[in-house]
């Protein structure tokens, strides 16, 4: 117990600075990411804690493992991002510390194996800017009308996992473990929104020269601090390899939420235009926030082959819907400062919700010598989010991203030396969402909606990690 709440002070000092809407983005600078993550059957390894603690018990050496680093380049490219032929591209270059783990088994019993865990289970990371200006015809069809728009968007999102996981080796054939996490999730984001549609024809009468103006901004800085459990088993026969492995829901610790937003318009001249003035804003302090994990169960298996230096492995993981809830609620403020700020309105509330998807993985391992290996693999990661728009949920916001699905391709190997392992691999990702009408960050609020957004992401990432037998 003394090391689970070790794990808990290390992850929470990591944080120095949502939800996230794919499963399978997690990238470890490990053998199992190599092979897709598809080892819930066999072959775990390190990540066993995470995959599969029943395999926790199947390394034998005292073994520490340290990540160097996981770098990642982004190419991003949204297409039409606020009107036609308006195009931005983003390209990214990040550094991320990833995974350290310690593994031991227990002097009293060798069939006792535990595992000490750190590690960043999601980092998303999102900043644009973009600004358009074009002849239109919104309110009057015999002026020479202009909108100009401009936004600006930003969102950071990480969630970082610290626990520990137990597994008893039953017999040669079958084995069973236990793990338990800590989540810290934060989330950084922020909108603004500016327009201007207005007329310069001065030929005309005073009546046809207008300005109006829209103006919108959401800021949220939140943190959501829970628990979750693994359960699973491991069962092996001569070439063959089978594993189930059971994530809960997770049980909410503590968190809170800051939220600011505004909103108006301004009908600076012609009032016969249909466009009243208004101005509406709410700051909301110590909100109540859930970020949920679902339940979700993982199957997998492992093929040995020619004398066990061919290995085929897959894995499949059914993910349970989570109906639309109130990520943030505007209108309660956590107990803990209840006397110090009143409740709000739903004008900063947030909902999320997730359909029921599944995911597949396939990896393949080729033992060239004793030294090295060749691995590749292959993932989907299908976006889950799905929120109501209708009854409770008809006039609640949506905290804003492109909810698109990614395909992820791997290749490296292992290289071992002496009593160290190193890994060196390349993980390619691709995704690609058309018709993007529900990215309604892309519409100003009077009513300027652009349907066709295209939105690409290209992502190369590379892995160094290694670990050592004691």
């Amino acid at each position: 117990m003394k090391h689970f709440f070790i794990i808990l002070l290390v992850v929470v000092s990591l944080v120095i600075y949502a939800q996230e809407d794919r499963y399978w983005s997690t990238s470890f600078n490990t053998e199992a990411s190599l092979l897709a993550g598809a080892v819930v059957g066999g072959n775990s390894n390190i990540t066993s804690i995470y995959y599969n603690p029943a395999g926790i018990s199947e390394i034998e050496e005292k073994k520490i493992m340290l990540n160097v680093n996981l770098f990642q380049l982004n190419s991003e490219s949204f297409k039409n991002i606020i009107g036609e032929k308006n195009d931005v591209t983003k390209s990214s270059f990040r550094v991320q510390p990833r995974f350290v783990s310690y593994i031991y088994r227990s002097k009293k019993n060798r069939n006792l194996s535990f595992q000490l865990a750190i590690f960043t289970k999601s980092s998303n990371y999102k900043s644009l800017s973009a600004f358009d200006e074009k002849s239109s015809n919104f309110f009057n069809n015999n002026t020479e009308e202009t909108t100009k728009t401009s936004y600006d968007y930003y969102n950071e999102y990480n969630d970082y996992w610290g626990g520990e996981g137990i597994s008893y080796q039953i017999n040669n054939r079958l084995s069973i473990g236990v793990s338990g996490f800590i989540s810290v999730k934060n989330l950084l984001y922020s909108i603004y929104q500016y327009s201007i549609i207005g007329s310069d024809d001065y030929s005309l009468s005073d009546t046809n020269n207008y300005q109006i103006i829209t103006d919108r901004s959401e800021r949220i800085a939140l943190y959501d601090v829970r628990i979750l459990g693994k359960f699973g088993f491991r069962y092996k026969v001569k070439n063959f390899s089978f594993g189930v492995n059971i994530s809960t829901p997770s049980l909410k610790l503590f968190g809170n939420s800051d939220v600011k937003y505004r909103q108006s318009v301004s009908n600076n001249t012609d009032t016969n235009l249909i466009v009243n003035n208004f101005s509406v804003s709410e700051d909301s302090k110590f909100r109540e926030v859930k970020a949920k994990h679902p339940f979700s169960i993982a199957i997998g298996g492992v093929v040995y082959m020619n004398e066990h230096k061919s290995q085929l492995y897959f894995t499949f993981e059914y993910f349970y819907k989570t109906p639309t809830y109130l990520m943030i609620d505007g209108t309660k403020v956590v107990k803990s400062e209840e006397d110090n700020y009143p409740g709000g309105t739903h004008l900063t509330s947030y909902k999320y919700g997730a359909k029921t998807i599944v995911n597949y993985a396939v990896g393949y391992k080729k033992i060239l010598n004793d030294n090295f290996d060749l691995i590749l693999g292959f993932r989907t990661d299908f976006n889950a989010y799905n929120v109501s728009s209708t009854g409770e949920f008809k006039n609640i916001k949506e905290i804003q991203n492109i909810h698109n699905s990614l395909y992820h391709f791997t290749l490296g190997s292992n290289f071992k030396y002496k009593r160290s392992k190193f890994i060196l691999g390349f993980q390619y990702s691709y995704g690609k969402k058309d018709n993007t009408t529900e990215n309604k960050s892309m519409y100003n609020i009077v009513g300027i909606n652009n349907k066709n957004m295209i939105y690409t992401i290209n992502s190369l990432g590379l892995f160094l990690g290694f670990s050592i037998n004691f």
